[in-house]
């Protein structure tokens, strides 16, 4: 792991840097206006935003755990995911419920700031060619601090900066096991059960699992990574035992993930693909299964993806661009998705960015062709990530979603996610990221 001298040195060199420091003013902005509007929230017992239900759970998963997925149990935001995230709430819900939001603000900040400094570690470690951060490195970091998300997630109380920074370790942990094998095993090990926490807390992100467990199916040569998956399988058998002992609990979980269990208007934000059908479809009185929708869209975009995995395999080193790409997935074909879960990809949209600048620009006199159409690529998706990254589109649905109370489409960020992926999926295919020198 990172030793405290080296924490110590990456901190020293994140905040001399002008972007990192302009970027902690901004984010501490964001901080301040999240929590005040979310305490707003607590203090007028309004319930139409998560943390109740995170904190809520906290309290059933020992209390009533029959009642888990009961949407009576709930005032306002059900509570959705895997009882092993209610498990870690627990702690929060040993506190009223003001000093609880106020705590849980407090550690996402930390944890924001964690994500800073470990995706520079990973950068400089693994990524980049020379070793050393680059202006442009610095600017992504940037982009990161004063995402416009981060003052809905600090509001809602999301979980999001906790995945996106167990997804990072995740990748340490998983990038180390090549340069180290005689701790191999237990990197592994540990990277599947950072995975599996995460997954805990977003369904939706068990979708990485096959890109990271499944390394070979070429003449039919089955091959699985035996630690990953005994990391992840832990996670999975402490969720087993509640559902075991409160088998009721199961089928709960699963109606309210996959049926939707909201309203047409309660769900109309989301931006999925698939929600759009499903609204579409509901606005003329037409009903389909979401489920059946949903299933649908995901097997060609899963398909597709994978499909690209195992023919690049055998020089694959793309894990940040392979986690970008996954994590697409659900943004685009989740029944219900909304715009702040972006904070969980968007570091590796972003490492993924800042390696392929790095090799573009080591690469012009070599390859003309290949740089011309890569910095093509690069150029429209900075311009879409940093139109992502202001997040005044929310605005003008969320007008019609929150203060009318009339269901109103958030297309942009739908038609930011398909341009994305469309890109993501072209760099990884044209194996834009790897060492040019190996092509």
């Amino acid at each position: 792991m990172i030793s405290l001298k080296t924490f110590k040195r990456y901190t020293t060199c994140l905040i001399s840097n002008k972007y990192i420091k302009i970027g902690l003013c901004l984010h501490s902005i964001s901080f301040m206006a999240g929590l005040i509007i979310g305490l707003n929230f607590v203090f007028t017992e309004y319930h139409y935003f998560d943390f109740p239900a995170f904190y809520r759970s906290g309290n059933l998963i020992f209390s009533d755990l029959n009642n888990l997925y009961n949407l009576s149990s709930y005032p306002g935001v059900y509570f959705r995911y895997l009882p092993f995230s209610a498990l870690l709430y627990s702690f929060l819900s040993l506190f009223p419920i003001e000093i609880a939001f106020v705590l849980n603000a407090i550690f996402k900040l930390i944890i924001n700031l964690l994500v800073v400094i470990l995706m520079t570690y990973l950068y400089e470690h693994f990524y980049s060619k020379n070793g050393s951060l680059d202006k442009y490195f610095y600017s992504l970091l940037f982009a990161y601090l004063v995402f416009g998300a981060h003052v809905i997630d600090y509001v809602q109380g999301q979980p999001n900066p906790y995945l996106a920074f167990l997804l990072l370790i995740t990748l340490y942990f998983f990038e180390s096991s090549k340069r180290k094998p005689k701790k191999r095993f237990l990197y592994n090990l540990m990277g599947g059960l950072c995975l599996g926490i995460a997954s805990s807390f977003k369904l939706t992100l068990f979708i990485i699992l096959p890109f990271v467990l499944i390394y070979s199916l070429q003449n039919s040569d089955l091959k699985i990574n035996i630690s990953r998956l005994l990391g992840v399988f832990l996670i999975i058998i402490i969720n087993g035992f509640f559902f075991l002992i409160q088998p009721k609990i199961l089928s709960d979980f699963f109606i309210l993930n996959l049926e939707g269990g909201f309203s047409y208007l309660e769900c109309s934000f989301s931006i999925s693909i698939t929600r759009m059908v499903i609204n579409s479809f509901g606005f003329f009185e037409i009903h389909i299964s979401p489920m059946l929708i949903m299933i649908i869209f995901l097997v060609p975009f899963f398909l597709l993806v994978f499909n690209q995995y195992l023919k690049n395999y055998n020089k694959n080193k793309l894990l940040p661009e392979l986690f970008s790409l996954a994590l697409f997935i659900p943004i685009l074909v989740y029944i219900d998705v909304w715009s702040y879960q972006y904070i969980i990809s968007f570091p590796f949209i972003l490492l993924s960015m800042g390696r392929l600048n790095e090799n573009l620009y080591t690469f012009e006199d070599f390859h003309p062709q290949i740089y011309n159409n890569a910095k093509l690529n690069l150029d429209q998706t900075k311009k879409i990530v940093n139109l992502m990254d202001i997040y005044i589109w929310d605005l003008l649905p969320a007008f019609f979603f929150f203060i009318l109370q009339i269901p109103a489409l958030n297309i942009f960020y739908t038609v930011f996610s398909l341009i994305l992926f469309v890109r993501f999926y072209n760099f990884y295919k044209h194996k834009f990221y790897y060492d040019f020198n190996d092509l």
